[in-house]
């Protein structure tokens, strides 16, 4: 994604926050470190938008709302870990795996298939 600086552009149109100090606007105020992974891991599939300008990383309010909001609405989601993982590329721990696998099972004997 290109970042348009100009003054017709992102910083003109959106509110740049720091980690840090979108850190202060929320409930609970999450550590940075905890936002810097919303950015780099996500939640359920999620990540949080994020810009580096110059050694900074920043996002704007814009961007934090509407993860949140994607957040909230698949809190209800019965997607397993498997799922999940599987659906953005990411390698799944063999333990992981061996739960999603008597999961399935314990569906499909449910089913009485």
């Amino acid at each position: 994604m290109s970042l348009d600086c100009t003054t017709e552009g992102l910083l003109s149109a959106e509110r740049l926050l720091t980690l840090a100090q979108l850190s202060h606007l929320l409930p609970q105020r999450p550590h940075p470190s905890t936002i810097y992974r919303w950015i780099t891991r996500g939640i359920r599939g999620n990540r949080l938008n994020s810009y580096k300008i110059g050694n900074q990383r920043v996002v704007t309010l814009a961007d934090a709302e509407a993860f949140f909001a994607a957040c909230s609405t698949q809190g209800s989601s019965s997607q397993t870990p498997c799922d999940a993982a599987h659906a953005h590329g990411r390698a799944v721990s063999p333990r992981t795996t061996r739960q999603c696998h008597r999961r399935a099972l314990k569906a499909l004997d449910d089913r009485g298939v």
